[in-house]
């Protein structure tokens, strides 16, 4: 009978796995069952972004169709403008000349683009004081004015 239970213990040993060995197989199953979680939720979120951008890209086309069409006229008048104040520049030069030698007439066109500069400049930067005073950003330095 001695010889049976050592067979039965033997084989019990054998079948029953080791500590270690359940606990790695437990790892194993935990961390199959925590990558499918995973890339179940990693699919899920890609569809909900998928179909919130086809939302928002439905929801904003037209405007910005309107939006893109309002920018190129405003390019191909901005350069249609440029062009004609080149050719207006040649013109004024050309009538100075008439007065003045070619040198001092091109001295007076750079004056008066100058001052011309120098009044959009103060211009602009007075816009600028306004907004960051609507904002109610704190400005060092005197008022304008």
């Amino acid at each position: 009978m001695s010889n049976v239970t050592e067979r039965q213990a033997g084989s019990l040993s054998e079948s029953t796995p080791s500590p270690q060995a359940r606990i790695a197989r437990l790892v194993r199953e935990a961390s199959g069952r925590v990558s499918k979680v995973a890339g179940d939720a990693a699919s899920d979120i890609a569809v909900v972004v998928r179909d919130e951008l086809g939302r928002l890209a439905a929801l904003f086309r037209p405007e910005l169709l309107t939006v893109g069409k309002g920018l190129a006229a405003l390019c191909v008048a901005a350069l249609g403008g440029l062009l004609a104040l080149g050719f207006a520049n040649v013109a004024l030069l050309g009538l100075l000349t008439k007065t003045l030698p070619l040198p001092w007439a091109a001295l007076v066109l750079a004056g008066i683009w100058g001052a011309l500069a120098f009044w959009c400049f103060r211009f602009a930067r007075a816009q600028v004081r306004r907004l960051t005073d609507l904002k109610g950003t704190a400005r060092e330095g005197p008022p304008p004015g």
